[in-house]
C-alpha cells in the first residue's frame, strides 16, 4: 500500500499522551447531562395533574418534531455514535448503505403497521397481539422484548464507558452509573414528553460532535484529499456480491438489515412505536417517522464521512495497530482530544455525542418498558393482581416506581457485561437480530396472514428464535475469515513499529464440515433466518390446523389487519374470546384519553 503521494501528519501531533479531557470538556458534558435532567423536571411538573396516558404516550398530542429527533436518536446508541466512524475507517463505506434498510422499515412503519397500530387503539404492539392472536403470542413477544432490551442496554452503558474510560480519563463505573441515575432521573419524573425532548438536544450534541471532526479534517485537507485517500485505500469499493457469507455486501445490508437486524425496531419494538403512536394524527405520525429516518440518514453521513477522515489523519500510522488505543471504539474521541487539546471544550463534544446516544437508548427503553408492565400485565390481569378498581393516579405512580426499576435492572446487567468477557458481550449485542427477526415475522403474520393460528404462530416463534441461536452459535465455531469478513490494511509505516503495515491474518486451512458454509453467513442474515424460520413454520402448522379442523375456523378481525390485502377480511367479528382485554375498561383519565386516541 503506497501512502509517498500523500502528506502523514506529524505522528507526535497524534500521540501526545498529556492531551486528555480538560476543565471546558467536563463542564460541556456536565451541561448536557443537567439540560436534561432540568427538561424531566420542568414535565414533571407542567403535567403534574395529567393522566397516566400523558405519561405513558404523552396524551397523543407530541408534535412531529421532537418525535422524529427521537426516533433517530432512539436508533443510535453510543455504540452506534462511536462505532460507525470506526467501522468505515477499518472496513469501509458500505455501512452507510443500511440507509437503504432503514428508509424501506420507515415506510414499513409509516404505511402499514403504524396506521395499523392506531386503527386498534392500541399502547403497546404487543397489546395489538393480544387482540389479533392470543395472550400466549402476545406475551411471548413480551418477554422477548423485555430480555432483549436489558440485555442491550446494560451493554449501552457499560461499553462506552469502558471505550472512553482510556481515552478521556473518566472512570467507567462513575460514567456508569452517571448516565443510569440521570437518565432514571428524568424518565420516571417526566415521562414520554420528558424523553423525546431530552433525545431532541441529544441528537444535536450528536450531529456537533460529528460536525466539529468533519470541519477539521476538511479545513486541513479539503473534500478532494480525504476522497481521493479513501478512493486509494480502497474504503469506498462497492461491494455486490450475492454470496451470503460476504459481511457487508449491498444484499447482507439492505435485505439483511431489514429482515434481520433493523426492521423488527420499526415494526414491533415498542421503543420506537411508543413514540410514533404519540402523535396527534396519522398525517403526523407520518411525518415524525419520515423526519426519523432523514435525522438518521443525516447522522449516518456524517458518522461515516468522520470516518473518512480519521482515515486521513492516520494515513501513515493506525492508532490502534499502535497500541496508543485498545478498541475501535476508541479511536473518534481519540483523535478529538489529540486534535483539539489546543481548544478547550470541542474534545468533548464527540464525547458529549456517545453520551447523548446511551441517554437516548437508555431512556426510551426503560420508558417502554415501564410502559408495557402497566398496559399489558396489570391492566388486563387486574383481578389476578387482586387490584380493586385502581385510580389513574395508581398506574402513573407505578410506571415511574417501574422505570427506577428497569434502569438498576439495566445498571446491574452492565456490571454482569463487565464480568462476562467479550465472547458474551458479542453474544448480548447479537440479540437484537437473533430475537429481533422472529419478532417481526410475528407481526407480519399478524398484519398480512388471515389463516395465522395463534398455536402456530406461538411454536414457530419459539422455533424461529432456537434456528437463529443455532446459527450464531455455529458461527462461533466456524468463524468466517477475512475474506468474507473483509478488514481491509492499516497503514504503520509512520508509527516507528518494526513493521510497516498490517496484513490481514492468514489462517491455514482446515477441514470444515459442509454446514461450516453456513454457518459463515453475514450476522446480517442470522436474525432473518428467523424471521424466514418462524414465517414458514407458522404457515405450515396453521395450513394443517385449518385443512385438519383441530381448531375452530375464526376469522380475524378486519382492523387487525392490513385493509387494503384483498385476502383481508372486510367485517369484524367478535375479538377472541381467549383475549381478556381490559383496555376499553380503563380507569379515570387513561380511559377517556385511549377512546379519544381512537378517533384519529
Amino acid at each position: 500500500m503506497e501512502n509517498s503521494s500523500r502528506t502523514c501528519e506529524d505522528v507526535d501531533l497524534l500521540n501526545d499522551p498529556e492531551a486528555s479531557f480538560q476543565a471546558a470538556d467536563y463542564a460541556i458534558l456536565g451541561l448536557m447531562l443537567a439540560l436534561s435532567g432540568v427538561i424531566g423536571i420542568f414535565f414533571a411538573w407542567k403535567d403534574r395533574k395529567e393522566s397516566s396516558e400523558v405519561f405513558m404516550m404523552g396524551g397523543g398530542g407530541v408534535s412531529p418534531f421532537p418525535i422524529a429527533a427521537s426516533l433517530a436518536t432512539t436508533f443510535f446508541s453510543a455504540v452506534t455514535v462511536l462505532g460507525v466512524p470506526a467501522e468505515v475507517y477499518i472496513f469501509g463505506i458500505m455501512y452507510f448503505f443500511f440507509a437503504i434498510s432503514l428508509f424501506l422499515a420507515s415506510v414499513l412503519a409509516a404505511e402499514i403497521f403504524g396506521p395499523l397500530y392506531r386503527a386498534n387503539g392500541v399502547t403497546s404492539t404487543y397489546e395489538y397481539l393480544g387482540k389479533r392472536f392470543n395472550n400466549s403470542v402476545r406475551y411471548l413477544a413480551l418477554g422477548i422484548f423485555y430480555l432483549q432490551n436489558i440485555a442491550y442496554i446494560g451493554i449501552v452503558i457499560y461499553t462506552p464507558s469502558l471505550a472512553l474510560e482510556t481515552v478521556t480519563g473518566l472512570n467507567r463505573w462513575a460514567a456508569v452509573w452517571l448516565n443510569g441515575v440521570v437518565c432514571i432521573f428524568y424518565t420516571s419524573i417526566g415521562g414520554l414528553k420528558a424523553v423525546v425532548w431530552t433525545d431532541t438536544l441529544q441528537i444535536i450534541c450528536m450531529i456537533s460532535g460529528f460536525v466539529t471532526i468533519c470541519a477539521d479534517g476538511l479545513a486541513e485537507f479539503g473534500f478532494a484529499d480525504i476522497w481521493s485517500n479513501a478512493v486509494a485505500e480502497n474504503r469506498l469499493d462497492f461491494d455486490w456480491r450475492a454470496d451470503p457469507r460476504y459481511r457487508h455486501s449491498i444484499w447482507a445490508i439492505v435485505f439483511g438489515g431489514l429482515f434481520g437486524t433493523w426492521g423488527n425496531l420499526f415494526v414491533g419494538s415498542q421503543s420506537f412505536t411508543q413514540r410514533m403512536l404519540s402523535a396527534r394524527n396519522e398525517k403526523e405520525m407520518k411525518k415524525a417517522i419520515y423526519g426519523g429516518f432523514i435525522g438518521i440518514l443525516i447522522i449516518l453521513l456524517l458518522a461515516s464521512f468522520t470516518g473518512l477522515v480519521m482515515l486521513r489523519f492516520f494515513a501513515c500510522c493506525d492508532p490502534l495497530t499502535a497500541g496508543w488505543v485498545s478498541a475501535k471504539t476508541q479511536l473518534a474521541p481519540y483523535l478529538a482530544i489529540q486534535r483539539f487539546k489546543a481548544l478547550p471544550g470541542l474534545a468533548s463534544l464527540i464525547v458529549v455525542g456517545a453520551y447523548g446516544g446511551t441517554l437516548s437508548t437508555v431512556s426510551s427503553g426503560i420508558n417502554s418498558m415501564a410502559t408495557c408492565l402497566v398496559t399489558d400485565i396489570l391492566i388486563p390481569n387486574e383481578a389476578f393482581f387482586r387490584l380493586n378498581n385502581p385510580s389513574d393516579k395508581f398506574y402513573t405512580i407505578v410506571t415511574k416506581v417501574a422505570s427506577v426499576c428497569f434502569g438498576l435492572a439495566c445498571l446491574g446487567m452492565s456490571y454482569i457485561a463487565a464480568s462476562a468477557g467479550e465472547g458474551l458481550l458479542q453474544a448480548a449485542l447479537s440479540l437484537f437480530g437473533i430475537l429481533g427477526g422472529p419478532n417481526m415475522a410475528v407481526f407480519f403474520l399478524g398484519a398480512m396472514v388471515p389463516f395465522a393460528e395463534p398455536i402456530g404462530v406461538f411454536i414457530a416463534d419459539i422455533l424461529g428464535v432456537g434456528v437463529a441461536f443455532w446459527v450464531y452459535f455455529g458461527s462461533k465455531s466456524y468463524p468466517a475469515g477475512n475474506e468474507f469478513i473483509g478488514k481491509l490494511e492499516m497503514t504503520t509505516t509512520s508509527c516507528g513499529l518494526n513493521e510497516t503495515e498490517v496484513v490481514s491474518e492468514i489462517v491455514e486451512e482446515e477441514s470444515i464440515p459442509g454446514i461450516a458454509n453456513f454457518y459463515q453467513i453475514s450476522y446480517n442474515y442470522v436474525g432473518t433466518v428467523g424471521f424466514i424460520t418462524t414465517f414458514v413454520l407458522a404457515l405450515i402448522i396453521s395450513g394443517i390446523i385449518k385443512l385438519t379442523g383441530s381448531r375452530e375456523n375464526q376469522r380475524p378481525a378486519a382492523k387487525s389487519m392490513v385493509p387494503w390485502l384483498p385476502w383481508s377480511p372486510t367485517e369484524d367479528i367478535e375479538e377472541n374470546t381467549d383475549l381478556k382485554e381490559k383496555s376499553g375498561e380503563r380507569n379515570g383519565s387513561f380511559r377517556e384519553e385511549e377512546s379519544k386516541f381512537d378517533k384519529f
